[in-house]
């Protein structure tokens, strides 16, 4: 059933090249209970059908085209043509399930958060076949700068925002190419905006191969996380509440990107563990006693190659397993 008219919704779609699953997220925004709701893409310079597909939905969605430059751009401009009064962002390879903007407009006119977030599901595909995992809760987060910097992660589809505070947080950063929504929400936290949790599942992620951002270029997407936290020890370094507070928990993300970073490149990664112990003399790894021991002993670096080479050694059994059973079946 329909809901009542209630406050305009602006679903934002950044595109580019997403032909193969544009259409259906178009189709999740339009099929949304609540009304009344606008669809705006922006097509960022695309090559392959999308601008096809986009015509063929003639004035039910409203389009924009750009150069070639990047989604965050993409989303700026759709934010700058959005009459909403609430904002949704949706990448353009994933999609919402019907009811997720009407419960969040209720709740967000009920309370006075700045924006809800919802539960999701990632979509994967194993030897080209879909398989959608199960919805996963992120539940409340009494401290979501600290929850944010402790690895937490809420998928920018999953909120709908009050359109004020997107401008207020200046919007998107368009230097950022990679872990933009990582940016944005730290952003929000740091400003201490209220983020309300609302159960229930809303959103699904796509991951399919190398054509997404993060999958398609992890270097670039641990390099710009490491952007994001560095503008935040700068602000809260400014405010005073560095030491004060956030110190060890920036400590141990930079230690997480670091471990990410290693294998891609040594030094920046050697780089990054040395601002942890910056920042945090006491900081210890907590990841297990063998690697607190030799983290200890021998510095990052040495450890970090030692942990390689011993999760290569526990790869092997399983490796002589899958040749095994490919040798009966032959």
């Amino acid at each position: 059933m329909t809901q009542q008219q209630g406050a305009l919704v602006s679903v934002v779609i950044p595109c580019y090249n997403a032909g193969r699953w544009l259409r259906e997220a178009i189709e999740s925004a339009l099929g949304q209970t609540h009304r009344p709701i606008e669809v705006i893409v922006v097509d960022d310079g695309s090559t392959d059908d999308s601008v096809a597909i986009l015509h063929s939905y003639s004035d039910r969605i409203r389009c924009a085209q750009q150069p070639h430059a990047n989604g965050n751009r993409a989303r700026n401009a759709g934010v700058s043509l959005a009459r909403g009064r609430f904002l949704q962002f949706l990448d353009a390879d994933d999609y919402m399930l019907p009811g997720k903007v009407a419960a969040q407009v209720a709740l967000l006119e009920a309370t006075d958060a700045d924006a809800v977030y919802c539960d999701y599901a990632m979509l994967t595909y194993r030897d080209s076949a879909p398989c959608l995992g199960p919805f996963r809760t992120t539940n409340v987060q009494p401290d979501l700068l600290t929850a944010l910097l402790r690895g937490c992660w809420i998928p920018v589809h999953a909120l709908l925002w009050r359109r004020e505070v997107i401008e207020a947080l200046g919007g998107w950063d368009e230097t950022f190419f990679a872990a933009q929504d990582y940016d944005l929400m730290l952003r929000a936290a740091l400003q201490g905006l209220r983020l309300c949790y609302q159960s229930g599942p809303g959103v699904v992620v796509r991951r399919y191969g190398n054509v997404t951002v993060s999958t398609s270029d992890p270097l670039r997407r641990l390099q710009h996380r490491t952007r994001a936290l560095e503008k935040i020890e700068r602000r809260l370094a400014q405010d005073q509440r560095l030491y004060k507070r956030y110190a060890p928990e920036l400590a141990r993300a930079y230690f997480r990107t670091a471990r990410e970073l290693y294998p891609l490149d040594h030094r920046a990664a050697a780089q990054l563990s040395a601002r942890s112990l910056s920042l945090d003399p006491a900081f210890a790894p907590h990841r297990s006693l063998a690697y607190d021991a030799a983290f200890s002993l021998l510095g990052f670096v040495p450890t970090e190659a030692l942990a390689q080479v011993w999760r290569r050694v526990r790869r092997v059994p399983s490796q002589i397993k899958v040749w095994l059973n490919g040798s009966r079946q032959r």
